[in-house]
């Protein structure tokens, strides 16, 4: 595997889970599971150094946005955030808690349109960019 990238084999279940009494419903699989520590670290690593590729990034993550796919658009800003400045640069920035940024950008979060507009807006000025919307037929 290129780089820092493990690939781990694991038993998955299809069905419903091991129960010793129950052997007959248990089907076991063997699955491939990238760990996600290595890809983070190699885009962590090329944002650092491909400033197209971090750009990039934070655009997907506003087109996802105003796409209407929320889950998508705070995963991807949030990996943003992580793989530049990182939460505590922004927290200082935007008066808030890092743990209320985190928390809102979480799979489970759900911030406000006032509070996604503000880390965008600061994002941008940190990365010192400057997004456009354009209309396209």
């Amino acid at each position: 595997m290129p780089g820092n990238l493990r690939v781990l084999s694991i038993p998955c279940f299809i069905g419903r889970p091991y129960n010793s009494r129950d052997r007959k419903h248990h089907i076991m699989r063997e699955c491939t599971k990238v760990t996600m520590r290595g890809v983070k670290n190699t885009v962590r690593a090329r944002v650092r150094r491909d400033p197209e590729f971090r750009a990039g990034l934070l655009k997907q993550a506003i087109e996802s946005l105003m796409a209407g796919d929320l889950a998508a658009g705070k995963a991807e800003l949030r990996d943003f955030i992580k793989a530049t400045s990182g939460f505590e640069e922004l927290s200082r920035t935007m008066r808030k808690k890092p743990e209320s940024l985190i928390r809102m950008l979480g799979p489970k979060g759900n911030p406000t349109a006032q509070n996604i507009f503000r880390i965008i807006a600061e994002v941008q000025k940190q990365e010192g960019l400057h997004f456009e919307i354009k209309i396209v037929h």
